[in-house]
């Protein structure tokens, strides 16, 4: 029988960067996904990678620009606001939940705690 150290975890798609590419290491390192759980995840990834492309270019240039009718909010905050919503939504439907201290996957209350990896033994 293999040990989880000897276990080849699945490597995420090439594109993904910062907060993308470390919710799917950590949640690769600490669950068993099949499949459909990892396309999951890759959604929940990509989500959160727009979110994260929005989120910077409206630290740069404010929530709202001015049109010829007056202020309006800028296209990227509706981006940011339903990638964020894809983004938790993909993450409930693996069962995860996000640590409050820091952004890291937490198991929701009453998922299958057989799903995590066994480090260590």
């Amino acid at each position: 029988m293999k040990s989880s150290r000897d276990e080849k975890l699945p490597s995420p798609p090439a594109h993904f960067v910062g907060r993308a590419l470390r919710f799917w290491t950590d949640v690769i390192k600490e669950y068993e996904l099949d499949i459909g759980d990892l396309e999951r995840l890759r959604v929940a990834c990509e989500n959160l990678a727009v979110e994260e492309k929005a989120n910077s270019i409206l630290s740069k240039k404010g929530l709202t620009v001015n049109g010829t009718k007056g202020i309006k909010t800028r296209p990227e905050v509706g981006i940011a606001r339903d990638s964020r919503i894809g983004f938790l939504r993909a993450c409930r439907e693996l069962g995860l939940g996000l640590d409050a201290g820091d952004g890291r996957p937490a198991q929701l209350r009453g998922w299958d705690t057989r799903r995590r990896r066994q480090h260590g033994a």
